[in-house]
């Protein structure tokens, strides 16, 4: 490798360097899953999960944009 060729990679590398730092963060929500959301609820009738805003029956690891994390939830 010529000096050459290292002087070019170590520019590039901090133009790289340069470009990630000053790129812009993702603006994202947290996902809570339906077993640590507060409308998560035991139907003993039947014996599933439904979610008392959705209306429908759930799993544990389902989740949705109306999810409420319930901070009573230890699990």
């Amino acid at each position: 490798m010529s000096e050459k060729e290292y002087i070019e990679r170590d520019v590039l590398l901090k133009a790289v360097d340069r470009l990630v730092k000053s790129a812009s963060t993702v603006d994202v929500a947290e996902v809570v899953r339906c077993k640590h959301c507060k409308h998560y609820e035991f139907l003993s009738s039947c014996y599933r999960y439904i979610c008392n805003v959705y209306g429908g029956f759930v799993n544990e690891s389902d989740f949705c944009s109306r999810a409420e994390k319930d901070d009573n939830n230890n699990d």
